[in-house]
């Protein structure tokens, strides 16, 4: 969408304005000077002490420092061999991804699943920079695209779904492993482990598909479940999701940029009606926080809910694959 952004002169700078209105090393000992009326020996003695001070001294600093610097080389050992670890791992993911893309015929190649993790990456870029701006433009960017990622997702596992089906796959089932547990007990907790799944997978952040799309799980680091595991097969399955999910999203984004103009005056229509409403409350006064935060509210609710909405049913109507089956 264009950059249109406020300046203090823009139509929509009422949002800026109204927000606005609310809201040591210890000191080494010195040396005691030796005494004029103090026997030679007693000086002796004094500035024998404080040199055995000083040397003690500089001896636990360079133990301290050789003891630091084999710590800090340890440390860096270990991210290394963690790092090596993680590489590794992301390398077998990935080949279990691609084998699967084919296997599934999910028609994603090796280099396209670079493209859309690129696409991804970028898109997520553009939902960070706007989604907490006050300016109208980046803000309904934003909104629009974490709509359209949810709605992906969405559409995404029922396109697994009939990939799974036609090769007679299912997702990878976790069951518990309590012989005091019945079998109809084991069925619904299997049952509940897969809405979860579902659930968590449409939840996922743009940032976190960015990764997932070729297999990384950032929080786990290089601690990675055996490659022959369920959970290890399950992420595969949501990493080939990912691609799914972010092919639609492309062609979805492609769409809106397509028919920007739609989206840029049902955005000024909007925004238009409150500005009325606004104005009123800058020019009469704030006399009630809580009067002036609900105009706000209800302003912002425009840009985050409102014209993403629109701008969803807008791709409904003119795009095939937005529709549900």
């Amino acid at each position: 969408m264009g950059n249109h952004a406020s300046n203090g002169q823009g139509p929509f700078d009422f949002i800026d304005r109204l927000l606005g209105f609310f809201h040591h090393s210890d000191p080494e000992e010195p040396i005691p000077p030796p005494s004029e009326r103090a026997p030679l020996n007693k000086q002796f003695e004094t500035s024998l002490i404080a040199l055995e001070k000083t040397i003690e001294k500089q001896q636990r600093e360079e133990e301290s420092e050789i003891n630091f610097g084999w710590q800090r080389a340890l440390k860096y050992e270990d991210e290394d061999v963690k790092k090596n670890k993680a590489q590794k791992i992301y390398a077998k993911i990935r080949q279990d991804i691609e084998s699967t893309h084919l296997r599934l015929d999910t028609g994603i190649s090796s280099h396209e699943l670079d493209l859309l993790k690129e696409y991804l990456v970028n898109a997520n870029e553009t939902f960070t920079s706007g989604k907490k701006s006050h300016e109208v433009l980046p803000r309904c960017s934003a909104s629009i695209l974490k709509r359209i990622h949810y709605e992906a997702g969405c559409l995404a596992l029922n396109q697994m779904d009939d990939c799974l089906a036609k090769q007679n796959e299912a997702w990878p089932t976790r069951a518990p492993r309590n012989p005091a547990i019945t079998t109809e007990e084991i069925q619904e907790i299997v049952k509940r482990n897969a809405i979860t799944m579902r659930k968590n997978f449409i939840n996922n952040s743009i940032h976190q598909s960015s990764l997932l799309i070729v297999g990384i799980v950032d929080v786990w680091k290089s601690d990675y479940p055996e490659d022959d595991s369920d959970l290890w097969k399950s992420v595969v399955l949501e990493s080939v999701a990912t691609a799914l999910r972010a092919k639609l999203m492309h062609l979805f984004t492609t769409r809106l940029r397509h028919d920007r103009e739609f989206i840029e005056n049902k955005t000024t229509e909007l925004i238009g009606s409150k500005v009325a409403e606004l104005n009123h409350t800058l020019q009469g006064g704030v006399t009630s926080i809580n009067d002036a935060h609900r105009v706000v509210s209800s302003s912002l609710k425009i840009l985050d809910e409102v014209i993403p909405a629109l701008a969803w049913e807008h791709l409904q109507k003119v795009v095939p694959e937005a529709k549900w089956n």
